[in-house]
């Protein structure tokens, strides 16, 4: 790699997503980052959502709160697909409002 791209390369969104399978304690706020960052293709930051779930704390619960209400869809599916593992009251306080339409 260091031979095609040289030894100082820009930073690169899969080292994030690298850092937070390992369950890098430093990658959640560039997790959080890239889940607003629109300069980043939807499926990066759909994938910056669901990572989330490994890190637990008040960040990471406010990021996927404000990604069930991004304007793509794939990004507030996936905020609904991880909410039973991150926070299980705002699951069940959506479900309510839900239900009392």
């Amino acid at each position: 790699i260091n031979q095609w791209y040289g030894k100082s390369r820009k930073h690169h969104f899969s080292e994030v997503f690298l850092a937070a399978t390992g369950q890098d304690t430093g990658a959640k706020t560039d997790l959080i980052s890239l889940t607003t960052n629109e300069l980043y293709p939807v499926t990066v930051r759909a994938a910056a959502v669901y990572l989330l779930q490994n890190f637990s704390g008040p960040e990471s619960s406010d990021a996927i709160r404000q990604a069930l209400s991004d304007p793509e869809s794939m990004i507030r599916l996936t905020a609904v697909d991880i909410l039973p593992a991150t926070d299980a009251d705002l699951e069940r306080s959506l479900w309510r409002s839900a239900s009392a339409r």
